[in-house]
């Protein structure tokens, strides 16, 4: 009787801790189909379900924690918006369609089943979109994004993130900083965004894209499939295995040209997208590279574009020419950056 009175009384003052540090204005508001997600979780930053429970914005008293100031929010089966603390907290959404912000500190966020919407904020943070169709944001600091199922969305912002795919078609944003992208299967789409970013497409018809960032070069790879690549300046091209489309435009012009790596012409094809409204006919040509013979350089307009093998170049004639107001038709889904 005593040990049952005891575990009676631990179990209410657990009841009590939960109650406390989860509800009114500093956690967990549970109630009915009024509840509304806190001020600075807007429509905008993802989906809030109606009928949910919404987390407060405010930091107030942490919760059962991982020794760190942080938090352990776990979701129910319906759609919440749930905030963690400025520790290092980890929540997971469970089922419906949640919208979960990690805020400040290193935190774990877990999407569950249903279509979420996870927001990093400030830290290194690891964010898993899990089922269903996800929006990842790392937002600050050096982020692990991970879509798994379901055709996601991964936006890497500040920091040098790692972005993975998953199953589905998914599209992955770097953003600023260093990133890695792996679109893994799917037809993927990879926007590498400002910094030294490394892209690789993976297994499925992907569009790889490092044609954003100036003149920094980023490390482009379509890995199996079909792939539309559209290189930048200074970046390193491999086609991967697959017949695939290379695409070159002026904004090369901005610093040095590709480096084409296992271009093959039997079965991939150069694009050169142009302002054709300005220039109807400009000079396209293959040159042999004057610090390297065994190179040739691509020019458009005695601008040099890409660089490639002596042994691999494809003519003159092979090479394929567009006019920017037609460039959404060789690329699937669109132009990078439509989203």
């Amino acid at each position: 009787m005593i040990w049952l009175a005891g575990m009676l009384g631990l179990m209410a003052v657990g009841s009590m801790i939960f109650s406390d540090d989860l509800s009114g204005d500093d956690g967990t508001e549970t109630g009915g189909g009024d509840d509304a997600p806190p001020d600075d979780l807007t429509a905008s930053q993802g989906p809030a379900a109606q009928g949910s429970s919404g987390v407060s914005a405010g930091d107030g008293p942490t919760g059962p924690g991982d020794g760190k100031g942080g938090l352990i929010l776990p979701g129910g089966p319906l759609g919440e918006a749930l905030a963690g603390s400025a520790g290092d907290d980890q929540i997971n959404g469970h089922d419906g369609d949640d919208l979960i912000v990690g805020r400040d500190g290193q935190d774990d966020l877990f999407g569950g089943a249903g279509e979420d919407t996870l927001q990093g904020g400030g830290g290194e943070d690891t964010l898993h979109g899990e089922d269903g169709e996800d929006m990842l944001r790392g937002e600050d600091g050096n982020d692990l994004l991970s879509g798994h199922s379901g055709s996601d969305s991964l936006l890497g912002g500040a920091g040098e993130d790692t972005l993975q795919g998953g199953l589905g078609d998914d599209w992955l944003s770097g953003g600023a900083g260093r990133d890695a992208l792996h679109g893994n299967h799917g037809a993927d789409r990879l926007e590498g965004g400002g910094g030294q970013d490394t892209l690789f497409g993976g297994w499925g018809d992907d569009v790889v894209s490092g044609a954003d960032d100036g003149a920094i070069g980023d490390f482009l790879n379509g890995g199996g499939g079909e792939d539309t690549i559209l290189a930048g300046a200074n970046d390193t091209v491999t086609g991967g295995e697959g017949a695939d489309r290379l695409v070159l435009g002026d904004w090369i012009a901005q610093g040095n040209a590709c480096d084409l790596r296992d271009f093959d012409p039997a079965e991939d094809r150069l694009l050169v997208l142009w302002d054709l409204a300005r220039n109807p006919d400009p000079e396209i040509e293959i040159v042999e590279d004057s610090a390297d013979p065994g190179l040739r350089l691509v020019l458009v307009e005695g601008i040099p574009m890409a660089a490639l093998s002596a042994g691999t170049a494809p003519t003159v004639h092979d090479i394929l020419l567009a006019d920017y107001a037609d460039a959404a038709a060789f690329v699937p889904g669109g132009w990078p950056g439509a989203q």
